[in-house]
């Protein structure tokens, strides 16, 4: 049976600032559709990966590298069927975390107290730890 049915059954949730999420577009095969995918309504073609037919669907995937600030939008796919007309699927949104500045590394001297700080940025709660030689550390008064 023909129909039509774009999903968006893969998120990626919540990467770190600097990684690669990849979504992934998939709708019914018959008739085979055009994919073309949408972030805050605009078309975009970088990171989108060639439709490649997988049973009775055709999937497509779209790739986000060095993810930032800047990708932080609504992305969505729409499957476009010759006669038949277009689905639009819904808004997926990406999501990310990661140190906004890295520590600065201060003298320190034996005996004295000594402080660093540590900026965090993203679009969920993060847990921080400080670590010295890969060795949890904790923080004291």
């Amino acid at each position: 049976s023909s129909g039509i049915n774009a999903e968006w059954p893969l998120r990626p949730g919540i990467v770190k600032v600097g990684d690669t999420a990849t979504f992934t577009c998939k709708a019914n095969s018959e008739p085979v559709p055009t994919l073309s995918w949408f972030k805050s309504g605009s078309t975009i073609t970088s990171g989108v990966s060639a439709p490649e037919t997988v049973g009775d669907e055709v999937v497509s995937y779209l790739a986000i590298s060095n993810v930032g600030d800047s990708d932080v939008a609504p992305y969505s796919c729409k499957a476009d069927y010759p006669s038949l007309g277009s689905h639009l699927s819904e808004d997926a949104f990406l999501r990310f975390r990661g140190i906004e500045e890295l520590p600065l590394v201060t003298p320190a001297v034996i005996g004295k107290p000594n402080e660093m700080n540590c900026t965090a940025r993203g679009e969920a709660e993060a847990e921080m730890k400080w670590l010295a030689n890969g060795t949890e550390i904790t923080v004291s008064e």
